[in-house]
């Protein structure tokens, strides 16, 4: 059992080895360009982490308007919810927790087996 040693001969022609050799020139501009421009520096990405926002952001008008009336409504609920703790410590209104009877029971227990 022989082995028969085969040769394979493969021809470029121009068009190819021009092609090859362009990519060849190209590879190495990118890796010299990417040696040439190393890594940013710490007080380079500092001085980006650092850099001041801008003050206003750029909203049109009724971006600008859904956001007052947010605001608006957050200061009405804060204002009430102040009103009800006034309430609350100038002894006015009392809160009370009744019992109803029911064991382990109500809207807010746990659920009953089998039921």
């Amino acid at each position: 059992m022989g082995k028969e040693r085969r040769t394979l001969r493969v021809r470029v022609d121009g068009y190819t080895r021009t092609c090859l050799t362009v990519i060849a020139i190209l590879l190495t501009v990118l890796i010299v360009g990417l040696w040439a421009d190393h890594a940013p520096s710490v007080d380079r990405a500092e001085a980006v982490l650092r850099r001041p926002k801008p003050e206003k952001p750029f909203l049109d008008t009724s971006t600008q308007a859904q956001i007052v009336q947010v605001v608006r409504a957050q200061d009405r609920t804060t204002a009430k919810i102040a009103e009800l703790i006034a309430l609350l410590r100038s002894g006015q209104v009392t809160v009370k927790v009744a019992d109803d009877g029911k064991a382990k029971g109500g809207p807010n227990g746990p659920a009953k087996d089998g039921k």
